[in-house]
């Protein structure tokens, strides 16, 4: 795009200014670490397990290419196994959101804390610039005489309400959608370098900031797909706010979007011809259609959410209602026309209401991929983290004017100042609360099952959090409610079901049972080399070394890099008087993970029963300095 210099802007940097800025830092900074303070050890959930602490692809062992490329494999093992794709196919999806766990796991293996340090350091960061964008926006030539006085206050107070909000725990506390918040930091930052470099005083200077926004989008990319909304954001953001919103430049951005559209779909079918998953229903018990028409409904939840953010709304895994048919539920028209009426105000007032009308926008463009044909879950509160950074701009700039125009009325003002003041206060203590539902899997779980009790994924998750911790009758109970729940109850979701009763029966001694759920969940998916493994522990359970070794290879050849089978392996290789394959299967496990200590353990077992207890003493020695280092980090040793 050519510069054009219709304006001049002269940013005088004072001492008041760098005051300015270093309070409303240090405030942002000093509110959000009291709110998240208590985030910083909540445990894995969901999507973290398959995403990250199962995903073989991120355990790097230095910075060389070769590791780095690998860490951007987007699939773990188990993920591959379920999409019927090679191991050893490289699937890159989101890159740089899956290194940066791999930087993680790299300085502190499955340790939560440097996680959750890295998710609000990319928080803080993007309230920051969401400040720095609003403050620079608001002295526009064509804002400033309107709203160059509190474009400080209005930057201060939007990028604070949009931080503390509970919605964004998901975005922040929830591990694994780093991903969610990452593009959103570099969306943001890259409109704010683009608004820099168009208003910079010198060529050099506007080249560089076009440089470092190109960089900061190609970032986003690498982060989250729908940083692909970038650069139509940008360019409606110079219509509105640099150009002026006239007939001749309207029409040179239609002709620019017309292209933009063009290249997108071009892009867009190369996608789904390379991921064919984007679009595939099979697995789901709603159709493209259905999706569709659901939408409509779901982008009004979430400004609801945005509103009116009570903890008795909030919630990892939503139920909502399938839009089956244009009329059912009669909401749906009603959610349509009013998405179409809002769009139609937004675009007769964008002249006089430009502010209003590009937040508004900027809101319904950055849902407009997640909300679209894609065969995506319904719902998700951390999608609203990158289409809300601009939400509370209008909210903001129409409290200053109520104050402004109050200036004189001490009692009203004093009352406004004080209603926003409890607002945010609450929404604090809301986000603090949302904050310790995810504290481990039984607390997010057990209140997920409270708000919807008909959804068959929350009682799956519980039943599982109930097994981890022992709690056997509870866990059988949630399988059986499970089991009755019909809501979002797929094919893919009952399997999940099976497998937990599975490992019940293993653990009441149960193998027939256990075998029997077992098969019914491998009936289904025959490819998941989960499935196969626990398998072959029932026979192991009932010392059948033979079948016990058939099933738990058939789990290797669909995910040959998972340290845990090998280790099996050799321990049923051990019990078959198979030494040598003992040693190899644990020098597997080790190549795969050298912190498993009971795999040195295993090779010390496999020389004591050849007789060689000069090795079997050296191994345990080792086995045993291996246990004590996991102590040391994590504070009590655990399998791999």
């Amino acid at each position: 795009m050519n510069i054009e210099r219709d304006f001049e802007l002269n940013p005088r940097w004072s001492f008041h200014e760098t005051r300015n800025y270093t309070v409303a830092f240090s405030l942002l900074f000093v509110i959000l670490i009291l709110i998240y303070s208590n985030s910083f050890h909540c445990s894995w959930h969901y999507d973290d397990l398959v995403n990250i602490v199962d995903n073989t692809s991120i355990r790097i062992k230095d910075f060389s290419w070769p590791e780095i490329e690998k860490s951007f494999d987007s699939l773990s093992g188990i993920e591959k196994s379920l999409h019927g794709i090679a191991s050893s196919q490289a699937t890159w999806s989101r890159p740089l959101a899956y290194f940066s766990f791999a930087v993680n796991y790299y300085f502190d293996g499955t340790n939560v804390f440097g996680y959750h340090l890295v998710n609000f350091a990319i928080h803080y960061l993007t309230a920051v610039f969401i400040f720095l964008f609003i403050n620079n926006v608001l002295q526009l030539p064509s804002l400033n005489e309107r709203y160059g006085s509190y474009a400080y206050s209005a930057a201060l107070l939007s990028s604070a309400l949009w931080a503390i909000h509970p919605i964004q725990v998901t975005a922040v506390t929830y591990i694994v959608q780093r991903m969610a918040s990452m593009v959103a930091l570099f969306y943001i930052t890259a409109m704010y370098l683009y608004l820099k470099g168009r208003t910079a005083h010198t060529i050099a200077q506007a080249i560089t900031f076009y440089s470092l926004c190109f960089i900061s989008f190609i970032l986003a990319l690498g982060s989250k797909q729908n940083a692909a909304m970038l650069p139509a954001s940008i360019l409606l953001f110079d219509l509105y706010f640099i150009q002026g919103i006239n007939k001749e430049n309207v029409f040179r951005v239609a002709k620019i979007l017309l292209v933009m559209i063009i290249c997108a779909l071009i892009m867009l079918s190369i996608y789904i011809n390379y991921d064919h998953s984007a679009i595939d229903y099979a697995s789901r018990m709603y159709g493209m259609m259905e999706r569709l028409l659901s939408q409509p409904r779901i982008f009004f939840s979430y400004v609801s959410l945005l509103l009116y953010p009570l903890n008795s709304r909030l919630m990892l895994i939503h139920d909502v209602y399938i839009s089956t048919s244009l009329f059912n539920p009669w909401t749906t028209p009603l959610a349509i026309a009013a998405i179409l009426g809002i769009l139609g105000f937004v675009l007769w007032k964008s002249r006089r209401m430009p502010i209003l009308s590009y937040c508004i926008l900027f809101f319904f463009m950055n849902h407009l991929i997640e909300g679209s044909f894609f065969a995506l879950e319904l719902f998700y509160e951390h999608r609203n983290y990158l289409p809300s950074m601009l939400f509370f701009l209008p909210v903001t700039i129409g409290l200053l004017n109520m104050l402004d125009f109050f200036a004189e009325k001490k009692i009203v003002f004093i009352t406004i100042v004080s209603a926003i003041s409890i607002m945010m206060i609450i929404w604090g203590v809301t986000t603090f609360m949302y904050n310790d539902i995810f504290k481990n899997e039984l607390t997010l779980w057990l209140d997920n099952t409270k708000k919807a009790p008909a959804l068959h994924g929350p009682h799956n998750d519980l039943a599982r959090a109930y097994l981890r911790e022992g709690r056997l009758i509870e866990a059988y109970d949630e399988c059986q409610k499970a089991s009755q729940s019909v809501r979002m109850a797929n094919v893919s979701n009952k399997h999940r079901t099976d497998i937990i009763l599975a490992q019940y029966y293993i653990m009441v001694k149960d193998t027939n049972k256990a075998l029997y759920y077992t098969d019914k969940a491998l009936k289904h998916f025959p490819a998941i080399a989960d499935f196969y493994y626990l398998k072959g522990l029932i026979f192991m359970e009932k010392k059948e070394w033979s079948s016990a070794e058939r099933e738990i290879r058939k789990a290797i050849s669909l995910n040959p890099d998972n340290a845990v089978f090998h280790f099996n392996l050799g321990l049923i290789y051990l019990h078959q008087r198979h030494f040598d394959r003992t040693v190899g299967e644990a020098k597997n496990a080790l190549r795969i993970n050298p912190d498993s200590w009971q795999s040195y353990l295993l090779i010390a077992d496999a020389f004591k029963a050849q007789g060689n207890q000069k090795m079997a003493d050296h191994f345990l020695q080792v086995s045993r300095r291996g246990q004590l280092e996991l102590q040391v980090v994590t504070g009590n040793a655990h399998s791999n």
